[in-house]
């Protein structure tokens, strides 16, 4: 989250350059201009639909790994394996963090699409 405080103005530089009808100003240019018109505070536009994006991508993904964490440790206990959260292979950590960061996506773009 505070990775997205930080860039957000940036990204809106950015659009504001990707949507000049004639190239004009440059990433510089186009800052003192916004800043200028609309003042400073203007770079943070749009912040709140930023935050709740990264929220709730990074909460589902998160949540995924740690309840799939907990199911495979259940699983090997049943096997008759007794080991701790932090002692899966790491193999099925990747497992589980790609499966978490596929379906955090997927969460994402549907938020994505009703913003």
């Amino acid at each position: 989250m505070g990775a997205t405080c930080l860039t957000h103005p940036l990204d809106t530089v950015k659009v504001q350059l990707q949507t000049q009808k004639k190239v004009q100003y440059g990433f510089f240019g186009m800052t003192y201009k916004i800043i200028r018109t609309s003042g400073v505070l203007s770079l943070y536009n749009g912040l709140s639909a930023a935050l709740l994006r990264q929220g709730t991508y990074s909460t589902t993904r998160f949540a995924f790994y740690e309840y799939a964490k907990e199911v495979l440790v259940e699983w090997e206990a049943k096997k008759g394996n007794d080991i701790h959260k932090n002692q899966l292979p790491f193999y099925q950590k990747m497992i589980i963090a790609g499966l978490g960061g596929g379906f955090g996506s997927i969460v994402e773009k549907k938020e994505v699409r009703l913003i």
